[in-house]
């Protein structure tokens, strides 16, 4: 549900605000010397006085430049703090002063007429940068705030659940923007900001405006489609899956609670989460047509709706969980969504709250992973086991997503929507959050933004994949710890690049730990992990030369036309480490970097 929420004020004021306008902003440059803070102030003074145009220094230009960015950012803040009042009081004051300054910078250019070329066209990008601000000021902001005074986004959010007709109109609102967000995309291209941009926080603000719309001229109807997902076109349901990355898969962890997240007549609301024995089909039904080498692949897991996760694939995943509910309930879902216990942690902190649990164990945003993957295993399901245990512990995981999910419904202001964002974001890119669009066309869109978790696809942009499966039932993905590094590239004659690439994996758990356990808890297994591994050659691309420091057998693969390295056997003892090395080769002519997509672990979190 957040990430629809999110999305929403991401293409609307605080996406269209704060991408394009933090960008724009002082926190892109270094402010100038403090020392000279009550000379600067003055001459803000002088300008928002409109004093008469003269000529001044470039020192002096580029200062006062600087000095309106930081009025920008001002007026900025207040719009994201829903103070409107203020932030239309800071636009206002942007624009004198804009005005102002670029007089005094056309008549310092005439002045210098061709005796300083180098100078001059220093200038001269100055003048791209204010027509910017223009776009940016007048085109975007204003209308922003016009917008907030109109939908207030506290309208967002009531006792019944989420308005979406809301979000339907700051969707309307984003659309209209779009070609003030090509046009200042545009004038970007023919300005040199390595002036005022010496940390490239303004040029990949920048360039974040330009995939957006990019992303709009290849698909207009983009805005469509989302209001379709919205349910602002019509009733929807979503299948949410609470993962458990202590039952590690190679798509996140064992769906231990399922829930739905309805939308019915403009309202959104989470329902009750379940077990997912109670909520999936006990075998897959005939329709996902599991293939054998699928079988062979992934532990025949995909025969079983919730095990199905042991395939790195999510839009495969989620569409078996889709088909396992329906054949369950009798009932149609549009998309699923699946969220980790680090999206849990990442939102917590957000918000700043900590949750009670019925038994008294309390969690926030510093010790929720913890808590949910560590604490209350060992509490319940240590050596010495608590009557009941594995039942307590059921509840207590459906309690802590019943509370979680109230508190988000309740935290729709505008500032701990922005927090939101950014939580969104990171856990879209690490895939703690996935996922999947029944209609073709929306899944499209979800592909497209990068939300599908699915296999690289795309050759221009190369991935190298590495998903882990835990194959016992145990609680050990609690323990695993995942490193991965590319070296140098080097470039081949067809004009593609081979990486080294190094995975390391650690079992961090101790004697200590191991003494504490119960089989619940290791499988059995001493401490000892016991899984499997895939490594994924990014799409059109190669992958060779594996090699370990331990003895091991890799298999060649191919599986959605992507070649892949197949470790069936990935044994870690407590305290040990095990590497492997293998060279990645991404399609010819494509010069951007490798990148990783990989099972998310907690090793960063627990």
């Amino acid at each position: 549900m957040r990430f629809r929420i999110i999305r929403m004020v991401r293409l609307t004021a605080l996406t269209l605000s704060a991408v394009l306008l933090c960008g724009c902003a002082a926190q892109s440059v270094k402010a100038p010397d403090q020392n000279n803070t009550k000379s600067e102030s003055s001459e803000s003074s002088a300008v928002t006085e409109q004093a008469p145009p003269q000529e001044l220094s470039v020192t002096d230009l580029l200062k006062s430049v600087l000095t309106l960015k930081e009025d920008l950012k001002q007026a900025v803040d207040n719009l994201a703090k829903q103070d409107l009042d203020s932030a239309d009081e800071g636009l206002a004051k942007v624009s004198e002063k804009t005005d102002t300054i670029r007089r005094s910078l056309e008549i310092t250019i005439a002045n210098l007429g061709n005796n300083m070329p180098a100078v001059t066209k220093q200038l001269e990008n100055v003048q791209v940068m204010l027509d910017m601000l223009d776009i940016l000021d007048e085109q975007i902001l204003q209308p922003t705030v016009d917008m907030l005074q109109t939908y207030p986004l506290d309208a967002l959010s009531t006792s019944e659940g989420v308005q979406v007709n809301v979000l339907g109109k700051y969707i309307d609102f984003a659309e209209n923007l779009m070609p003030a967000i090509e046009s200042l995309a545009a004038q970007a291209e023919d300005a040199d900001l390595s002036i005022v941009d010496s940390d490239g926080v303004l040029t990949e603000k920048l360039e974040q405006a330009k995939k957006l719309a990019a992303l709009y001229r290849q698909d207009p109807s983009a805005f469509t489609a989302l209001k379709a997902i919205l349910g602002i076109k019509g009733n929807r349901s979503y299948l949410l899956a609470a993962q458990n990355t202590a039952e590690i898969r190679a798509s996140g962890g064992f769906p231990g609670a399922m829930g739905i997240l309805q939308i019915q007549d403009g309202t959104l609301a989470i329902q009750d989460f379940e077990t997912v024995y109670n909520v999936l089909s006990t075998y897959t039904p005939s329709e996902a047509q599991i293939t054998t080498q699928e079988s062979n692949l992934f532990h025949g897991g995909l025969s079983s709706p919730r095990d199905a996760d042991y395939c790195p694939d999510f839009e495969r995943v989620a569409s078996i969980w889709a088909l396992g509910y329906e054949a369950r309930q009798e009932n149609a879902v549009d998309g699923v969504i699946s969220m980790t216990p680090v999206v849990v942690q990442r939102l917590l902190d957000a918000m700043g709250e900590e949750i009670t649990l019925f038994d008294g164990t309390t969690m926030d945003g510093s010790n929720a992973c913890r808590v949910l993957q560590y604490d209350l295993y060992y509490k319940y399901c240590g050596s010495e086991r608590v009557q009941n245990g594995q039942v307590i512990l059921d509840q207590l995981f459906a309690d802590a997503a019943k509370k979680i999910s109230s508190l988000l419904t309740e935290h729709l202001d505008a500032e701990t929507a922005a927090k939101y964002l950014d939580v969104m974001r990171e856990s879209l890119n690490d895939r703690t959050l996935m996922l999947w669009m029944k209609d073709k066309t929306e899944q499209g869109l979800i592909r497209k933004l990068g939300w599908d978790g699915g296999l690289n696809a795309d050759p221009e942009k190369p991935k190298a994949g590495v998903y882990v499966n835990c194959i016992i039932a145990s609680k050990m993905g609690t323990f695993l710890e995942m490193d991965t590094s590319a070296g140098e590239r080097t470039l081949n004659s067809d004009g593609s690049y081979t990486y080294p690439i190094t995975v390391t994996f650690r079992n961090s758990m101790t004697k200590e730990e191991v003494s504490r356990a119960s089989t619940y808890i290791t499988g059995g297994s001493n401490g000892n992990f016991l899984g499997s591994a895939y490594f994924f050659a990014p799409a059109s691309g190669t992958i060779d030369h594996f090699s370990s420091d331990s003895v091991i057998s890799v298999r060649k693969e191919t599986y959605h036309d992507l070649q892949l390295g197949f470790l069936q056997s990935l044994y870690v003892t407590p305290g040990s480490s095990l590497t492997i090395t293998y060279d990645v080769t991404t399609a010819p002519g494509v010069e951007a970097e490798l990148s990783f997509s990989k099972t998310p672990t907690i090793q960063d979190y627990r």
